[in-house]
């Protein structure tokens, strides 16, 4: 599994439940990153993000008893459902967020791309901070007069 996330220099990725910058550029790429895959996040990330995207198909983790279905979209109750229902995969399953997401998922993530915004934030949902011990840097992309750079990075 690999986690993507935008992170503070704080190590917060939202406040409000919404993401506190704007980089369209690496909304581009993380679009690009997912197309085609199936992904999982948790119902408030998932009413924040688009319709659809361009994944494959979407695990949403809810507690809510009665979650809409969608024919691109489907509520798990558990990881434990959500790894049946991706027992038989053999794609890559992206990991985006929200916070606790993240933890649940957090020692299945064998992959981290994580973009590094510069910037602190007065937020209320982190990414484990744990990943720079956990996770060693193979490539770093710096930008040119923005804020960010992404960091994708293999589990030690």
């Amino acid at each position: 599994m690999i986690g993507i996330v935008a992170v503070s220099n704080d190590g917060y990725i939202s406040k409000d439940n919404s993401i506190p910058w704007d980089l369209p550029v690496d909304k581009k790429q993380w679009k690009h990153t997912v197309r085609n895959n199936p992904v999982i996040m948790g119902r408030k990330t998932f009413e924040q993000v688009p319709a659809r995207l361009t994944s494959d198909h979407i695990y949403v983790l809810t507690r809510t008893e009665t979650y809409p279905e969608k024919d691109y979209a489907t509520a798990c109750k558990s990881k434990e459902e959500v790894m049946r229902h991706l027992s038989d995969t053999t794609q890559d399953v992206y990991i985006l967020g929200g916070g606790k997401i993240y933890e649940l998922f957090y020692n299945e993530m064998e992959t981290v791309i994580v973009t590094e915004v510069d910037m602190s934030v007065d937020g209320d949902a982190r990414f484990p901070l744990s990943y720079t011990e956990d996770f060693t840097p193979h490539v770093r992309i710096k930008f040119s007069n923005r804020p960010f750079e992404i960091v994708y990075s293999n589990r030690d």
